[in-house]
């Protein structure tokens, strides 16, 4: 078989699970559109009525972003926006979404106001200055769920875990961890990222080099992040190289993220709470790789199909030791960034651990 067709065969499975998932998610939405026109019904029918209530626009788009722990709906209406189920995954927590701010989608991007931290909520008609800049928000509903949570439909459920299996069982497949026929089995799955992970930890115990956890992650990028794709040591010309680039097939287009490996031993924070040098060495390098990419355009979108602007990652020391206060620290700093996230090997145990669980939960 070549390699054409297999690509061709592994696009066409994700295609499926993409599918059957997107109709679990017009279910659900079927499902809340319902329950809140009995309510609205009900309410009325008692001398209560709702004058709030609208029944929702038909011709919305929606995001859905799949975390760690659970999912974020967004239905919004935006002019000449793509209509459609947009679904995103991301390693984060539903804490970590909240926390880094309101998401509003719009026409040519979309914009996160850090101040807002709400979920479960909706805007009509509003406008919303951000700075200097003033943005008016037609229609946008958020909703929130648990894996684990009741009012999720069955089919969501199943539909959920199918498309993670899947996306994980072919990152397997590619780095010749299980079989071909194993890449839709939930409890290889699992035991296979439980063993990666194990073996992940021991590696970190033995204050690994650079080149040692580098060498590890090639061979296990899905502990970075859920990704279809991946490609290790990609050049930015003469110039730079990047330690990792992760590729995620989505819907609206593949979303890219360049990732700076550093040594675990390294120090995040300072005893005051600052930034030591060795992230910001990595934050200078990111913004290096940022000033290349801009100009260079061109050049990127010939060696990476559809190469558009890209997200950061730093993968830095260890924070298993870190308190409160220093842990708020960190996000707070991450909060303050708006294409760069900075992430402990720690981090990547915890987003992993989470992973599994949420697996074995589903």
């Amino acid at each position: 078989m070549s390699k054409k067709e297999k690509k061709s065969i592994e696009q066409k499975l994700i295609e499926e699970k993409r599918e059957k998932l997107e109709k679990s998610i017009r279910e659900y939405w079927d499902m809340k559109d319902e329950l809140d026109e009995t309510l609205h019904n009900n309410l009325k029918d008692i001398g209560l009525d709702s004058t709030d209530y609208k029944p929702y626009p038909k011709d919305l788009s929606s995001f859905i972003y799949l975390l760690n722990d659970g999912a974020v709906f967004i239905r919004f209406k935006v002019e000449n926006y793509i209509k459609g189920y947009h679904k995103i995954i991301e390693n984060k927590t539903l804490d970590n979404f909240i926390d880094q701010g309101l998401l509003i989608p719009l026409r040519n991007k979309n914009i996160i106001i850090p101040s807002i931290k709400v979920i479960d909520t909706s805007f009509v008609n509003t406008d919303i200055k951000v700075g200097d800049e003033e943005f008016h928000v037609e229609y946008l509903i958020y909703n929130h769920l648990k894996y684990d949570d009741k009012n999720l439909i069955p089919s969501f459920t199943k539909a959920l875990l199918d498309y993670r299996v899947t996306i994980l069982g072919l990152s397997f497949y590619k780095n010749k961890i299980i079989k071909k026929s194993n890449v839709n089995d939930k409890k290889t799955i699992i035991e296979r990222l439980e063993t990666q992970l194990h073996e992940f930890e021991t590696l970190l115990d033995t204050s690994p080099r650079e080149e040692e956890l580098q060498i590890f992650l090639k061979e296990n990028p899905y502990l970075l992040k859920i990704s279809s794709e991946f490609i290790p040591k990609q050049k930015l010309g003469e110039d730079f190289i990047t330690d990792f680039v992760l590729i995620e097939l989505l819907d609206q287009g593949n979303k890219y993220t360049l990732v700076e490996i550093e040594k675990s031993s390294h120090n995040i924070l300072t005893k005051d709470g600052q930034l030591t040098n060795e992230v910001n060495k990595a934050l200078t390098q990111i913004s290096d790789w940022r000033n290349w990419i801009e100009k260079n355009k061109n050049y990127m979108a010939g060696k990476i199909k559809d190469f558009e602007t890209p997200n950061y990652m730093i993968v830095i020391g260890r924070t298993k030791e870190f308190d409160v206060e220093r842990k708020e620290k960190l996000r707070s700093y991450n909060r303050g960034y708006s294409d760069v996230i900075i992430l402990s090997y720690d981090d990547l145990i915890m987003q992993t651990k989470e992973w599994i669980r949420n697996l074995k939960s589903l």
